[in-house]
Formats: C-alpha cells, sequence, structure tokens
C-alpha cells in the first residue's frame, strides 16, 4: 500500500492527503494523522518516530528513526515500505538514523576508553550507527530486486560547520543523490552526519534528527515538509 491508501484506509477517521497541481494538499492534518500511521507502522514491524517530506518533482524523502531498524524483521518492512513508495511512482530518499540501542553501545565504549573522549573522534565512532542502518536497508532492498544505495552524509553532499558533536548543516551538494535517483536507485543516507569545511566528519545533535530531511528536501526541490511523530505533527 501507498502512504496515501494507508492514510485514507487505516484508523477510526478518514484522513486523506489529495495531489493537486504536483503539490499535497492537506484536508486534516492533526494528532490523528500520526496514530494512523502509527497503527500501520507497528502492523509492519516499525515501531519509531519518523518523518515523510514531499517534493513538488515526484522525490519523496522519508525520515525513519533507527528503532524501525532494530531487527531484520524491521528492517525488511522498511524496505518493503521504500519500494511501494516507489512503485507508486515517486523517487525515494530515506534518510536513517541508528538505533537507541547502538547509540548508546558506542557511547558507552567510547566513555569506558576514556572518561572525556576526543570529540572528533566520537564524531568518528557515534556516525558510524546510522551507516549499519543505512547498509543493512540496502541489503534489504537489492534481496528484494531493487536497485538501491547507501550513502554516508559525506557521501551524500551535506556540508556542516566545524562544530564536532553539534554540527549545522550550512550546505547540501546533492548531485550524487540526484544521479542515484536518475538510475532508478532508492537512496539512503546516514542521518545526523556530514562532512565539515574542513573534510572532517561531524555529526548533528542528537536533537537535530530531522534536520537531515528537511535540508535534503529543500537542496531536492521540496516545497512541504510534514514531520510526523506519535504525539504531533507540523507542516512547513
Amino acid at each position: 500500500a501507498t502512504t496515501e491508501d494507508i492514510l485514507s484506509t487505516q484508523g477510526e477517521r478518514e484522513i486523506r492527503l489529495h495531489r493537486k497541481g504536483g503539490k499535497v494538499t492537506h484536508d486534516k492534518l492533526t494528532g490523528d494523522l500520526c496514530l494512523v500511521l502509527d497503527a500501520w507502522l507497528h502492523r509492519a514491524g516499525i515501531v519509531t518516530r519518523r518523518s515523510y517530506t514531499r517534493a513538488m518533482n515526484g522525490i519523496v524523502v522519508l525520515s525513519v528513526g533507527g528503532d524501525a531498524l532494530a531487527g531484520p524483521e524491521s528492517v525488511r518492512a522498511v524496505a518493503r515500505h521504500l519500494a511501494d513508495e516507489q512503485d507508486s511512482g515517486h523517487q525515494v530518499v530515506s534518510v536513517l538514523h541508528a538505533s537507541r540501542d547502538t547509540r548508546e553501545e558506542l557511547l558507552g565504549l567510547a566513555h569506558a576508553v576514556s572518561p572525556m573522549p576526543d570529540p572528533r573522534e566520537l564524531d568518528m565512532l557515534v556516525t558510524t550507527g546510522a551507516r549499519i542502518s543505512c547498509a543493512l536497508c540496502a541489503i534489504a532492498l537489492i534481496d528484494q530486486g531493487r536497485r538501491a544505495v547507501s550513502l554516508t552524509g559525506s557521501q551524500a553532499g551535506i556540508i556542516t560547520d566545524t562544530r564536532h558533536g553539534e554540527a549545522t548543516v550550512v550546505d547540501v551538494r546533492s548531485a550524487r543523490i540526484r544521479s542515484a535517483l536518475d538510475d532508478g536507485a532508492i537512496v539512503l543516507v546516514a542521518g545526523s552526519q556530514g562532512v565539515s569545511t574542513d573534510l572532517e566528519v561531524t555529526a548533528l545533535p542528537e536533537s537535530a534528527a530531522d534536520t537531515t530531511a528537511a535540508a535534503l528536501a529543500t537542496a531536492l526541490g521540496g516545497t512541504h515538509v510534514v514531520y510526523l511523530h506519535p504525539s504531533r505533527a507540523q507542516v512547513r
């Protein structure tokens, strides 16, 4: 089922998104929408917060929290959902994050080695979590007969300032993503990371988990950014 089918058929109330003239118009976008998505995602084995970003040019950016990829079945469920989006006629970009357990394990290892880990090396370590998520999802998609490619933040062209651990996105150079989309691939981007203007790997703060999707949507020509969480929905 496509995202639109899910929104229009699940839950106690009918909530639709109608696409008109290449844009998405919202008849009703409230907390009920989050509950509708949550119900379907739980049945699919996905239990996390996520965001959906739709662009005018047919590109869909989906930001999926890492807890949705906590096990093999969940990874395959996410991959099937991305494949469904592609089957509905969209070019698909998904921003994936590390699971909370993976992130905490990596931080725990760093602090076991040193009570004050070096910020640069800590960024090198914690950003591997999202890369694991991307690689696993790409493997699942390829196994399902899809063309897929996983990219680190730097490979995806996400440029940040030089602050380790709390970097801010300053630019997105999306040529590699566009090229992969044009080749028919589903593109998986490691979230909350990039490369600094000093060519160092950087991590965005955990509170900025949706920043990567928003930045990519802007760079790829998006006009509507819809964040869907268990307790709220926002349109930008």
